[in-house]
């Protein structure tokens, strides 16, 4: 964020100093701010580069679900305007965790989601399944001041052993 910050007053200085040296009458004043603003833009659009350029210095946070149900399914979204729109559809891991105890002693669930191009199943030899989640996060570096952090996460699924069943159906038509 500070880079598209110093950038854009970077350049609209330069665009101040330039009209401030280069200006007679009115026509240059109109001008000058409107090259002002548009150097300032410019500055901003090279400093929002260079931002996405710079390397941002990240940590891997882990953080685990207890699962009590977990399902493979279909999602579907899709958006409508007068009669006319789109739907996708796109496989997910659905699943309930035991988010901890309420105010009243009674133990909650919530629901939770994962696409599963983000997720692995991986068998496990304890009885009770769960989920780790994997989250890149920004960390104290002076560098994360200056770069945009394009975290990523990603999820293992840990369930008992024979949990996922083979079906085979072959349609030859």
């Amino acid at each position: 964020m500070w880079t598209i910050i110093i950038f854009a007053v970077l350049f609209i200085f330069i665009g101040i100093i330039n009209f401030v040296l280069d200006s007679d009458d009115i026509e240059d004043y109109v001008m000058g701010g409107f090259t002002t603003i548009f150097l300032g833009v410019i500055g901003a659009l090279i400093g929002g580069v260079l931002a996405s350029v710079l390397p941002a210095d990240l940590e891997v946070s882990e953080t685990t679900f207890q699962l009590e149900t977990l399902q493979d399914n279909g999602g579907v979204d899709g958006s409508f305007f007068l009669g006319c729109g789109t739907i996708n559809s796109k496989m997910m891991y659905i699943f309930y965790y035991n988010s901890g105890v309420n105010s009243n002693g009674d133990t909650v669930y919530r629901m939770g989601q994962v696409n599963y191009d983000n997720a692995s199943v991986i068998y496990c030899d304890d009885e009770k399944p769960y989920l780790l989640k994997y989250e890149e996060v920004p960390s104290d570096a002076f560098i994360n001041n200056f770069a945009f952090d394009f975290c990523s996460s990603w999820y293992d699924i840990y369930v008992p052993k024979g949990t996922i069943k083979n079906g085979y159906t072959l349609d030859a038509k």
